[in-house]
């Protein structure tokens, strides 16, 4: 039974580990940890008297150590020191000291993180890379000097930001709504209008400092954590606990729960549904953004699915949710994880199928919801996009200026929501001119592929197109003839155009893409150049004349700027580039007459107003 199972897995990590490092007196205490970072540890470790809840905390330490002892990569762990008169400065300079100074281990054993995650007058933390073997070397080492540094490898708990327990319950139970994708729309939906808001489980995981490997390697690094359940259940310590008759909290016997109904879904052949479909790529995307050392995972299933599966008899709801908190609580054991954040968006399902993404109400015309399916396709597409930062570091544009004097948060939420807008341009457009060249919308198409130079990366990215079943070049997409727009040793990007859901497609048939391939809808702050609004407001404004003319006026000689009756004026002027494709749509030569023509339909017959 699973008590046998959880008992085999606990000795065999016994006898793995030759003893217990003794560290867990040189670590934080939990309400120490607790005045530093807000995690789930309160709840892991609470609901029991204080020395119970001590001891669980020490024994959790000694824990996290056995195993890292016995792993090849490196652990994560706080490291903190409270020396007194001392800014964040110089307690990490002394850290850094103090790890550098032992002769028995190499920079190869360990890494620190370049910022110290918190700081205050009386103590400053960052994260340490690290085994218990090195963490053991340096205070063997340095003896008294480690007097007011405190090290403490990084539980599964103290990975997970406050309320993360609860923010997912209630999207379960349907009384939160984060982020929403949906397939198909749910028939009776009691809200006012007919509309039912939907949600989609999301976490954002933090990668730890110095993750080596690419993007692509990171994610079957994590999807493999996930599938291994022995590996999982040797890593916990309160699955151990559980398999000593140990006492646990209510919280512990939450995580073990779910952690034994998994592995109980394992059938005789060996295939587990939970972590073969429901947590496999067609059941659960990753998305890795490298700047920012993280990983969005969300689940693939819309509630329509979830209606689909059970009906079926693949799976209970019951399973589903134990499925869904193993992960969470899998991923949060993987050593290149240290923070694990639920995600959030907001979206409404309307009665007749279609998702009011703008917010602007069910019904509210043409360009204020898409169908549920291509709803579906673009908040899906929304995880391959670069950020805001990215994006700035590609081109000099106005987007840091229409997007800035915002928090963080908010700037990213809004740069998040014009890019979903976009998409829903990008696909209303292939309903209202299925056969024109504006059905085709604008994307930058960069990757991140290492070991290949910018014309490799180019053709790459054409290939993956162009092997795509369905996807014909000129017929779904036109790129670039001049070559990259952008090209370094990291990254190269290049302007592509594409119909409909190309791009979703793409990405769907080639899901290994997604940890290096990126693709952004181009709304037009990116298409402007850096100072653009600042230079036509110079020449409103006439201080910067730009390229002025002199012409011949009636004026008299008195009303002019210069001799002879001439007048210098200045006037506005842009010089706005084709995309690709525009000029020679449909295989054919587009004459200029006819594109100005139909810039001119755009602007001045209403067509702006939308987009």
């Amino acid at each position: 039974g699973q008590h046998t199972r959880r008992r085999q897995y606990a000795l065999r990590r016994r006898a793995q580990a030759a003893q217990a490092v003794p560290l867990a007196s040189n670590a934080l205490s939990l309400n120490e940890f607790n005045a530093i970072r807000a995690t789930e540890a309160p709840q892991d470790f609470g609901g029991v008297d204080s020395e119970t809840a001590d001891g669980l905390w020490g024994s959790a330490i000694e824990f996290e150590y056995e195993v890292s002892n016995t792993a090849a990569e490196l652990y994560p762990h706080t490291m903190c020191s409270s020396q007194p008169d001392m800014s964040g400065d110089e307690r990490g300079a002394q850290m850094t000291f103090a790890l550098e100074s032992v002769r028995s281990i190499s920079q190869s054993d360990w890494r620190t993180s370049d910022y110290l995650f918190h700081n205050t007058d009386s103590v400053s933390c960052g994260i340490l890379m690290a085994s218990a073997e090195t963490v053991s070397a340096v205070y063997e080492w340095n003896g008294d000097d480690m007097e007011g540094i405190e090290v403490n490898p990084l539980l599964g708990s103290m990975k997970m930001v406050a309320q993360t327990v609860n923010v997912i319950q209630a999207r379960m139970a349907g009384t939160e709504f984060g982020a929403a994708s949906v397939s198909a729309a749910s028939g009776g939906a009691d809200a006012p209008g007919g509309t039912l808001p939907a949600s989609q489980l999301g976490l954002r995981l933090v990668l730890c400092p110095g993750t080596e490997g690419s993007g692509e390697e990171i994610v079957a690094g994590l999807r493999g954590g996930t599938s291994d359940v022995g590996g999982v259940v040797a890593k916990s310590f309160y699955s151990s606990r559980a398999a000593e008759d140990a006492p646990i909290t209510e919280r512990m016997d939450f995580w073990t729960s779910s952690i034994d109904a998994v592995a109980g879904m394992t059938a005789d052949d060996g295939s587990n549904y939970c972590v073969d479909t429901l947590l496999a790529e067609g059941g659960m995307s990753y998305r890795v953004s490298l700047g920012d050392d993280a990983v969005d995972v969300f689940s693939r299933l819309s509630p329509s699915d979830l209606e689909l599966g059970i009906a079926a008899g693949n799976f209970t709801l019951d399973q589903y949710n134990d499925c869904m908190w193993y992960a969470v609580y899998a991923l949060s054991l993987d050593p290149r994880v240290c923070s694990v954040e639920p995600e959030a968006r907001v979206t409404t399902v309307c009665d007749d199928g279609s998702l009011d993404l703008l917010g602007l109400g069910c019904g509210g015309g043409p360009m204020s919801h898409l169908t549920a399916r291509e709803s579906n396709l673009v908040d899906e597409t929304l995880y391959y996009a670069l950020s805001l930062n990215e994006w700035n570091a590609v081109r000099s544009t106005e987007s840091p200026q229409d997007f800035g004097g915002l928090g963080g948060e908010e700037t990213d939420d809004l740069w998040t929501d014009a890019a979903r807008f976009e998409y829903q341009i990008a696909m209303n457009h292939s309903d209202d001119k299925s056969s024109s060249s504006a059905a085709y919308h604008p994307y930058v198409v960069c990757s991140l592929r290492e070991g290949l130079s910018g014309a490799e990366r180019e053709r790459d990215v054409v290939s993956l197109f162009n092997s795509t079943p369905g996807v014909e070049a000129g017929d779904d997409y036109q790129a670039a003839r001049y070559g990259l727009m952008h090209n370094t040793d990291r990254m190269s990007c290049l302007v592509m155009r594409a119909y409909n859901d190309t791009i979703w497609r793409v990405f769907e048939g080639n899901p290994e893409s997604a940890s290096y391939m990126t693709v952004n809808p181009v709304h037009p702050s990116m298409k402007m150049v850096a100072q653009t609004v600042n230079v036509v407001r110079a020449r409103f404004a006439g201080n910067d004349p730009g390229d002025a003319v002199s012409i011949s006026s009636g004026l008299d000689a008195q009303a002019t700027s210069s001799a002879g009756g001439r007048i210098k004026v200045h006037t506005l002027g842009l010089r706005a580039l084709l995309c690709p494709g525009v000029a020679d749509f449909g295989g054919e030569d587009v004459t200029g007459g006819v594109i100005e023509g139909q810039v001119w339909d755009f602007v001045a017959e209403g067509g702006g107003r939308n987009v």
